[in-house]
């Protein structure tokens, strides 16, 4: 039950990221012709947050069975941690707005 409410906030949080990250492609008149413009548009993004949907789900995985101690609520805040991490990345890496040290 742990996992499944886990593997579902990491899926929120990461069609939220797309939006984020893609909303000036959303310029099409229906609403599925404008996820598929934006899906089409940003292949990289796109499997970027895949990849970091799949990193999440086996990170959840991974804090139920290894933390057995951790509550729900300290997971969920890890897991929308590095959700948020995730949707700053890009921005980051393409327009670098984050200054390095």
């Amino acid at each position: 039950m742990t996992i499944a409410v886990l593997a579902c906030l990491s899926l929120l949080l990461m069609l939220a990221a797309f939006a984020y990250l893609t909303y000036k492609d959303f310029t099409g008149e229906t609403f599925g012709s404008k996820i598929a413009s934006a899906v089409k548009s940003n292949r990289k993004i796109v499997i970027y947050l895949f990849c970091s949907l799949v990193f999440m789900i086996g990170l959840s995985v991974a804090l139920v069975s290894i933390y057995k101690t951790n509550t729900l609520i300290a997971n969920m805040k890890v897991i929308t941690l590095l959700g948020l991490l995730v949707t700053v990345t890009v921005p980051d890496i393409k327009e670098h707005i984050i200054p390095a040290l």
